[in-house]
């Protein structure tokens, strides 16, 4: 990164009100937008998830972009690794990277009882129409061989993702929480994109038996 620009921090308030605005976007697309183009379409829930999945991923992608272009960064990849803090890991950040790896996954399916109970709460309930492997019971509630309501053999289009999901704060939070300082303390994001692929494998490996016919 270019050492002569500097950049202020956003502050606790300014990173709150970054995660209320995309938050509210991403719960907005799946509990107004993805049940009313099911309803209306008739497509199975999956599509429209898709469909709101990736509109919100491109506008979060877009919108970063601009910000680096308004803090005067130069259009090249090194400035852009630099800046996104993608540079190459060294061997201290790959033993954190794991220790990430088990306190996230600790915590998840360790408070994954809570889930449960949040979901009892109307302002953390799943939306009717989601079906049951988006909800609190996660794949334990999922049909073999099917993924939000669509069958999955043949289906090799689909891609892996994950969306806001309320019921789940208390699972998620404490190892979302671990994994932003450690990576932030190591300026590393390559330890945040290898601790969330590797969390997705299982889900993976679900997806890729079903629309190969073998789940």
């Amino acid at each position: 990164m270019d050492g002569s620009i500097r950049i202020r921090s956003l502050g606790w308030v300014g990173s709150l009100i970054a995660f209320l605005i995309v938050a509210s976007t991403i719960y907005v697309t799946h509990y107004i937008f993805v049940p009313a183009y099911v309803e209306r379409t008739g497509h199975p829930y999956l599509v429209g998830y898709l469909w709101g999945w990736v509109a919100n991923m491109a506008t979060v992608f877009v919108a970063s972009l601009v910000a680096y272009r308004l803090e005067g960064h130069p259009i090249s990849w090194r400035a852009f690794s630099a800046r996104f803090r993608l540079d190459r890991m060294p061997a201290q950040d790959w033993l954190w990277t794991l220790a990430i790896l088990v306190g996230v996954a600790g915590a998840y399916f360790g408070l994954s009882f809570t889930a449960r109970w949040l979901a009892q709460i109307p302002l953390f309930a799943p939306h009717p129409a989601f079906p049951p492997d988006l909800g609190p019971e996660g794949q334990a509630g999922a049909v073999p061989g099917q993924l939000f309501g669509m069958p999955l053999r043949g289906q090799w289009w689909v891609s892996i993702q994950h969306t806001f999901q309320p019921w789940n704060y208390l699972a998620i939070w404490p190892g979302a929480l671990f994994m932003a300082y450690i990576v932030q303390r190591r300026r590393s994001t390559w330890m945040g994109i290898i601790q969330h692929g590797l969390m997705n494998l299982g889900l993976f490996v679900y997806v890729l038996l079903g629309v190969s016919g073998w789940g």
